[in-house]
């Protein structure tokens, strides 16, 4: 880079707005299935009954988050749960919430970020699968004839 566009560029820097508001306060969310494959920045997760899901919450600019709500809905959008997340210590501490389904189906969850008022939440899907079935081994010996 030549110093002139050098210098053309750190001024350019210099005269932007402060990144570090109240507005740019964001989350991202991160999920885990129980092979501990880290789905980041990715909505949708699957497996199966009675495994535990991980959904992992992490903030931008922590200072101004007042709260986190997670709400997991069944297929029918009625509330199956509701955690909130208050006190986050850093912009890399990420709080991991495990949930663990006893039927299949598909799950919605809504990670809300609170600073006074709602700002847009993270959503995403939780496919749950059924257990797949082992066939019987007969134990009985075999005749031959």
């Amino acid at each position: 880079m030549r110093s002139r566009d050098y210098c053309r560029n750190f001024h350019a820097l210099r005269h932007t707005a402060n990144p570090f508001v109240k507005e740019n306060a964001s989350i991202s969310v991160n999920l885990k299935n129980t092979r501990n494959v880290l789905q980041s920045g990715d909505t949708v997760v699957t497996d199966t009954v009675g495994n535990a899901i991980s959904v992992g919450v992490c903030p931008h600019l922590y200072t101004y988050i007042d709260s986190v709500e997670v709400t997991m809905r069944d297929f029918n959008g009625n509330r199956d749960s509701v955690i909130s997340l208050t006190h986050f210590k850093s912009d890399i501490d990420t709080s991991w919430l495990s949930f663990t389904f006893a039927r299949t189906g598909t799950f919605h969850f809504d990670v809300e970020l609170f600073q006074g008022s709602t700002k847009p939440s993270v959503t995403g899907q939780i496919t749950i699968l059924g257990k797949p079935v082992l066939a019987q081994i007969s134990r009985q010996p075999i005749q031959v004839l």
